[in-house]
């Protein structure tokens, strides 16, 4: 199989027209690795996740590798089991931990589950939770919220009116479902996105054949606190 390696490249605008790469880093194994989400971390450093073929339980594995400002691996860690673990997004916690959502198929024998994943600055396991019905269930954004849980993104065939349907959850610091929400119509409707709004409410943002003009139509759900 073609080797895809996780690749960063930080560009600095300077003064005019011009950007300056300041590092590049190509990061993985002999198998296929693929980073998806990034983000800045309070150390100066980046945190990247992605999947891995070249390492892990075999499959898809979650990959999150940490890096200083200049681009130095500072640690890697996988995370799943012998199936797929894909679509995943970090975050940085407020106790400077970090929260994977993403998608999973090694925990649930029917199809595939919401996959929760807490870790510490260092990357440990703290705990992982999944989340979804009998049919495909997929995470794709989270918010934390003041209380230190979260509001999660994504998508459900599970539940909801039609083929596709937004899909949010509501948990705990420690990963417990405190609620779950599905929102659309009879045709397809993607959750992609999650943020937080002024009010305490969350805002998701996706796609929508089931309403709108026709074809394809942004589709923006409003929330508050409650999922409501």
């Amino acid at each position: 199989m073609k080797k895809i390696t996780l690749c960063i490249v930080l560009l600095m605008i300077t003064l005019g027209t011009h950007a300056q790469i300041t590092f590049n880093e190509a990061i993985g194994g002999p198998a296929r690795d693929q980073a998806i989400s990034a983000e800045a971390t309070t150390d100066g450093g980046y945190i990247v996740v992605g999947w891995t073929q070249s390492y892990g339980a075999g499959g898809w594995d979650i990959y999150l590798v940490k890096t200083s400002e200049t681009g130095i691996i500072q640690w890697t860690k996988t995370y799943g089991g012998p199936g797929e673990e894909v679509d995943c997004y970090v975050h940085q916690t407020y106790d400077v931990g970090f929260i994977i959502t993403a998608r999973t198929t090694s925990f649930n024998v029917l199809s595939a589950d919401v996959y929760l994943i807490k870790t510490d600055g260092t990357g440990t396991l703290q705990w992982t939770k999944t989340v979804g019905g009998s049919a495909w269930d997929e995470g794709h954004s989270m918010v934390e919220t003041q209380d230190s849980g979260f509001v999660h993104s994504g998508i459900t065939l599970s539940f909801g009116a039609g083929d596709h349907d937004f899909y949010a959850i509501r948990s705990d610091k420690n990963g417990n479902t405190i609620w779950t929400k599905s929102f659309g119509g009879t045709g397809v409707d993607n959750g992609h996105l999650v943020i937080s709004a002024l009010d305490g409410g969350f805002l998701m943002l996706g796609e929508t054949n089931s309403f709108g003009a026709g074809g394809w139509d942004y589709y923006l759900v409003m929330m508050d606190a409650n999922g409501n």
